[in-house]
């Protein structure tokens, strides 16, 4: 088992569990199960609470849940649109654009966008998901005018 603690932050459990949906499935799967997901994420949570003599209605309760996984799906779709590239295209094409110390830095740190173009245009998989993340942050996000600033805390 591999633990990964780059990320480990006190938080709701909103923002994990949308970073693991968007990073881990296509957004077209996502908009299909996630209410049926999060259903059974809440759930084990309640249970896992139940278990250790917590009242879940109390502590954290399904309808105060379900809004903090709105306010922070914004997370999970914008970390979509930055690490699926890493995901996407083969591994030999990711270590061409970090061949060289020089390469990395620039790949990295400074502009990685002639690569995106590049990749976007020439793996479906990847543009599918860049097309699909846009569609929900439109959707979601700009056209209902709920805009991004109050996600920014």
């Amino acid at each position: 088992m591999v633990i990964d603690f780059q990320m480990t932050r006190v938080r709701s459990p909103a923002f994990d569990v949308n970073m693991f949906l968007y990073l881990s499935a296509l957004t077209d799967d996502v908009k299909n199960w996630r209410q049926g997901l999060l259903d059974a994420y809440y759930q084990v949570m309640h249970d896992e609470m139940r278990n250790c003599g917590l009242d879940p209605e109390k502590v954290f309760p399904k309808e105060e849940f379900l809004r903090a996984c709105i306010h922070y799906q914004i997370v999970g779709l914008i970390f979509t649109l930055v690490y699926f590239p890493f995901v996407m295209v083969p591994l030999h094409v990711k270590d061409e654009a970090t061949s060289t110390d020089d390469k990395a830095d620039k790949f990295y740190f400074k502009d990685r966008s002639q690569y995106l173009i590049k990749w976007y245009k020439e793996y479906p998989m990847l543009r599918n998901c860049f097309n699909g993340v846009l569609d929900v942050l439109y959707h979601n996000f700009i056209k209902t005018q709920r805009g991004l600033t109050e996600f920014v805390s």
